[in-house]
This record gives C-alpha cells, structure tokens and sequence, in this order.
C-alpha cells in the first residue's frame, strides 16, 4: 500500500479539517496517509487510521530536528510499526491540500520552501500532487520564479478556478504543461452528519471571518461587523432566525463578540468542533450569508441559497460555479444583500434556487470524482 503524506491541512482550521476528512475518506483503504507530528495530538491521528511521520523541517528547527534525525535513523523499523510511525523515507508521494497558500497575500516563504521540497521529493522519484486549490496572485518575480519551480516538479496540479488558473499560467510565461488541470474544491464530496434540532427550516446563518479586517481596506475592515449586524437585523424583520456560526476558532469568536455589540439583541453562537457537523447546519439553514471559503462550500454543494462577502477571487469563482454571481457582494453592498434576502424570504422562490443549487451541486461534484480519478491514476502508476 501507498505511504502518502498530506500537507497543508491541520485541525485547528476547519476548512484544513475538512480538506484533511476529504482526503482521509477517498484514501481510505486504497493508501496509508500520514501527518507531521506537529500536526494535531498522537491519540487524534491514530483515532483518524492516520500514520504519525517523523519529517524534519531544518529551516524551523535545525538542532532539534537533527537530534530527531538520528535518533529515529536508530530505532528498528519493528518498534516504528508498532506505533504507527514512519520515517520520511518510506513516503511514495506527497499529497498537498494547502486550499490557499501559494500566492503574494500571504508572502513568499511557503511558495519558496514547497519549491524546495518538490525538487528535493522528484530527485528521489516520489510523486507530488497539488489538490484543487487558490493561487496566485504572483506579481513579484520571486514569487514567480518559485511557482514556476513548484509546478514543474509535481506530476499534477490543480486549480480550483479559472483566475488561479490564470496566474499559474502567468508564472509560467503562457505555456500549460498537460499535468495543469482545473477542478472544483473537493470538499463538495462530504455529507454532513445528522442535523441539530431546532436549526431547519427558517435560520439564516452568518460565518464571519477575522481575514477581513486584516485583508480588507481599512474602510471595509471598519465597516465589515456593522454589515453582518445589519444583515441579523433584516433577516430578523423578515421571518428568520438569526445565527452566528464560528467555523474557525482563530479571531472568528473575538469578531463574533463585536458584532453583537451592534444589535440590541442576542444571536445564538454555533461553535461545534466538529466540521461535519457544521455543514449540517449550513445544509439545514434557510440562508447563508458568510466569508469563510469552506462554510460556502458547505451550503452552496448542500443547495442552500448563499451570499458570499468575500476578499479575494476564489469568493467570485466559487458563486459563479454555482451560478450565484450577483451574490458575490462587497463589505458596501448591502442593498444587495438586502434585495436578496427580500427575493428568497419567499419560501416559493427559495425552494426553487435551492433545487438549482443542488443540480449546479451534482455537476461540481462529478468533476471532483473526475479529479480524484485523475490522482489515483497519476499515484498508482
């Protein structure tokens, strides 16, 4: 069987958590995935089926990592089987669902050492595979060069949209090497677990996200709470329930609290640790109005009407796969989040986008099952 590590994922992020469950549930049976030590606890891999990869990381930890190193070169191969541990050697390909990371927003470094460890996984024939993810955009020649390097030594890569697509393209002068393909974010493929009570029917769910105050203009950062407020306040006036969903734990809860600030009424928190069973509200919800990229990914591939505040392009691409352009809003356009929720408290109207969501919802999920049709023939020849 297949050793394959995956990268980009962890658990304290649920988008991570999700892309890491997607993976866990394709690979399950057809290979042995295995995380860094690093991330999440030793019981919560080993409850997951996940193998526990000592991998050194010199550029973070050069003197530990070189004890580590040699401490585990020692240790019988036997001893490392028994507790499910496995040395970076024994790896047949890496698997890398970093959903978004490789781009000028978030500075070159992590561009600069996946570049690195591509070419060094290549010399040692292993397979590398960049799962349907945002890129770019890569305006700085470094970051280019980088990208350029990263994509010439993976044996697939995937863009989650058209404009990632794009600047890929860019960083390699125009050209479009065969093994550089566009498929959908492939958490569309999970089910939702068992639905809470009390959250069908007529709750409209906001998911905020504390990267629009740090990736916004100082205007929209200011104004973005006030927003979300003044969405509970109409959602409210027209029937529905009002909800704050904190999908990611990380400043979400801190810009929860100020959101309430600003209503003169209490919203419900939904803070389930558990991702599934987060998309089983937002598959349950009435509506959704939010900014975190994977609670969108959870309504919309689950059919529930969306509006999507968003700060960068992977927001514009994902609405329009589903047909949702025109609910693809600014932190100013609150009158076009309020004609929307107008037009859907119409239980007749809404039923109807919900029934085109989820044919738009099949079509995306068949390319996935393409996608990954396409990883298991790259990673088992």
């Amino acid at each position: 069987m297949k050793v394959i590590e995956v990268q980009g994922v962890n658990y304290g992020n649920k988008g991570a958590q999700l892309m890491l469950e997607a993976c866990r549930q394709h690979f399950d049976g057809r290979a042995k995935l295995v995380l860094p030590f690093r991330i999440g606890s030793f019981e919560r891999r080993r409850t997951a089926g996940l193998g526990h990869l000592i991998r050194v990381q010199r550029e973070r930890f050069p003197g530990m990592n070189a004890l580590l190193a040699a401490g585990v070169a020692l240790a019988p191969r036997r001893v490392l089987s028994a507790g499910d541990v496995w040395r970076e050697s024994a790896l047949d390909a890496l698997v890398d669902a970093s959903g978004f990371l490789y781009s000028d927003h978030w500075g070159i470094d992590a561009i600069e050492r996946m570049a690195k460890r591509a070419k060094s996984l290549k010399r040692s024939r292993r397979k590398v595979v960049l799962l349907p993810q945002a890129f770019g955009p890569f305006d700085g020649p470094a970051s280019k060069r980088a990208m350029r390097e990263i994509i010439l030594h993976c044996d697939l890569v995937f863009a989650r949209d058209k404009v990632s697509l794009e600047h890929l393209l860019d960083a390699l002068g125009g050209e479009r090497p065969a093994h550089i393909r566009q498929a959908p974010d492939f958490t569309n493929l999970l089910n939702p677990r068992a639905v809470a009570a009390g959250t069908a029917g007529s709750t409209l769910i906001l998911v905020p996200n504390a990267r629009m105050l740090d990736k916004t203009s100082a205007s929209d950062a200011a104004e973005y709470p006030a927003l979300l407020a003044r969405v509970a306040r109409r959602g409210q006036e027209l029937g529905f329930r009002p909800v704050l969903m904190v999908h990611d734990q990380t400043g979400d809860n801190r810009l929860a609290d100020v959101i309430e600030t600003k209503l003169s009424f209490r919203l419900e928190r939904i803070t389930l640790t558990d991702p599934l069973a987060l998309k089983a509200e937002l598959a349950s919800a009435a509506i959704v109005v939010g900014s975190r990229f994977h609670a969108l990914v959870g309504a919309l591939s689950s059919g529930t009407p969306t509006i999507a505040v968003g700060w960068s392009h992977k927001y514009e691409e994902l609405m329009r796969d589903y047909g949702l352009d025109n609910a693809s809003v600014r932190v100013a356009d609150f009158e076009r989040v309020a004609a929307l929720l107008d037009q859907w408290a119409d239980a007749t109207r809404r039923g109807a986008l919900r029934a085109e969501l989820q044919a738009r919802a099949s079509q995306q999920k068949a390319l996935t099952h393409a996608m990954w049709r396409q990883v298991d023939a790259v990673l088992t020849a």
